[in-house]
């Protein structure tokens, strides 16, 4: 919460539409060094590129990585605390209290425009989720290595961080979900594309370098549409939150947004298996390969897949955001165009 609230009071009235690029620049380094960073530096396949003795051990531990950054967020956080200087506020606008502040977040997720927004969002980002969370799985279990992957990730962060301030001056306007909705058609066409990708890995027993390019090429057009979508939503959290409770208010709006992203994920997690179907065959006593592999391959027979979840939820997920794109981002627009008192509430309602 001190972030955001931070984040909207440092900024001024003119750089507010920044907070949002700062935010999606800040979590895309944040990603990196935090999970793809390690991955890579805990590899000794991606260390021993940089060695003239090859070793089976990566170049930290997560033991010596946590403690250096660590460090680094005590040395960071000092000098923002120290150095860092917030504009002067009136009294109205200092913090609520902790039953002030609940109270203060009941009223904002009852506003009838809030729970729009957040429905719309819940939809779109349900309607990727199986894509988002499942084709990583999806192409190490088609013999894709962990490190591949890595390496394909990390040199998306380039971009990734490019991207926002190429953005920002687009979003930047009384009208940021305009790009919003501009980048769903890209984002169900790189979703097309990676969809038919994971669908050729399995049909191939090694993976050329036109594997990787045509991966790396998909995966830009993906991210670019998917980034382009957070910067202007972030953009639009930033506009609509009340200064006087920013740090409340943005901090509601985005742990929302996340439970968008991340519940639809974790149930397509636990749905891919419960939609894939598979037969056991050269088994007498096992007929059918779910939730039970290793009975079918102890009995001696071999599991064989008939419908694979994954592509079912994906196109049940693009269809949605079909849908999506056609009615409910009329609705979704409209938004933008309400009276900010409609998006404020106060200690009299």
């Amino acid at each position: 919460k001190q972030w955001y609230q931070r984040r909207v009071r440092v900024l001024s009235t003119r750089n507010i539409g920044w907070a949002s690029t700062c935010n999606t620049v800040g979590q895309t380094v944040g990603f990196f060094f935090g999970y793809l960073g390690f991955l890579a530096l805990e590899s000794p396949m991606f260390c021993n590129l940089f060695r003239s003795v090859e070793l089976d051990v990566g170049c930290v531990t997560m033991e010596t990585y946590l403690r250096f950054w660590g460090v680094v967020f005590v040395l960071t956080t000092t000098f923002v605390a120290v150095f860092v200087r917030e504009k002067d506020v009136d009294c109205s606008e200092q913090d609520e209290g902790f039953v002030e502040t609940y109270k203060s977040m009941m009223k904002i997720i009852r506003l009838k425009s809030v729970l729009l927004y957040i429905g719309c969002i819940f939809i779109i980002k349900a309607s990727f989720s199986p894509l988002d969370s499942l084709t990583g799985l999806k192409l190490m279990e088609a013999g894709l290595s962990k490190d591949s992957l890595v390496t394909l990730s990390a040199l998306l962060i380039p971009l990734q961080v490019l991207l926002p301030l190429i953005i920002t001056k687009y979003t930047n306007s009384q009208f940021p979900l305009n790009t919003y909705v501009s980048g769903v058609l890209p984002r169900i066409l790189g979703a097309l594309l990676i969809t038919l990708l994971v669908y050729y890995a399995f049909s191939v027993t090694q993976f050329g370098p036109m594997f990787y390019v045509a991966g790396l090429i998909i995966q830009v057009l993906y991210s670019a549409a998917a980034t382009m979508m957070f910067v202007s939503q972030m953009m639009f959290n930033a506009r609509v939150s009340d200064v006087k409770m920013g740090g409340t208010y943005m901090t509601l709006l985005n742990t929302l947004i996340n439970l968008s992203g991340t519940l639809p994920q974790t149930i397509s997690l636990w749905l891919v298996d419960r939609v894939t179907t598979s037969t056991c065959t050269g088994s007498d006593t096992v007929s059918s390969c779910y939730m039970d592999k290793e009975t079918c391959t102890a009995s001696g027979g071999t599991c064989s897949t008939d419908t694979d979840g994954f592509f079912v939820l994906v196109t049940i997920g693009m269809c949605v955001a079909l849908l999506w794109k056609w009615k409910l981002s009329k609705v979704y627009l409209k938004l933008q165009t309400q009276a900010i008192e409609s998006w404020h509430v106060s200690s009299s309602d």
